[in-house]
């Protein structure tokens, strides 16, 4: 979007020529010795401190698989609000996939095709009226589906 608004504005402004100083500078600071210095500290603290670690934690490893692994449980009443919800967000999702066609079908046909204009105020009438149904009718599942206290 900046490219394209510096390209109106002046023609011949290269956005890479402009920017290029500022990622040398950038590169040079990041690849400096002081930088790498301090990166492959930080790295060689971490390091030590997962090999210290490292014994204990495969230790206790060993003893749970040796005593017969461990156990997942899970239950059906905990993944109800997830799959509920994942089924809202899909309903939304397909509602806006259907006021997007009807938009972008609308538009196409008042604007590519003269035959259509005379009749665009019932294309936008329809369009709007079908959107406010798929609207109505999330609302009216979302209403449906909340818990009555």
């Amino acid at each position: 979007m900046a490219e394209g608004t510096a390209a109106r504005l002046d023609p011949d402004f290269q956005m890479l020529d402009a920017l290029q100083p500022y990622a040398e500078q950038l590169t040079r600071a990041q690849l400096s010795l002081p930088a790498l210095a301090r990166r492959w500290a930080r790295a060689g603290a971490d390091t030590g401190a997962l090999l210290t670690e490292l014994p204990a934690t495969l230790s206790r490893l060993r003893h749970l698989l040796e005593d017969g692994g461990f156990e997942v449980h899970l239950r059906a009443t905990e993944l109800e609000p997830l799959v509920g919800r994942a089924e809202r967000v899909g309903n939304r999702v397909v509602a806006g996939m259907i006021a997007a066609a009807l938009i972008g079908g609308i538009g196409t046909l008042v604007g590519g095709n003269t035959k259509w204009r005379s009749r665009e105020g019932v294309l936008i009438g329809a369009g709007t009226g079908t959107i406010g149904a798929l609207g109505g009718y999330l609302l009216w599942t979302l209403r449906r589906r909340r818990p009555r206290p």
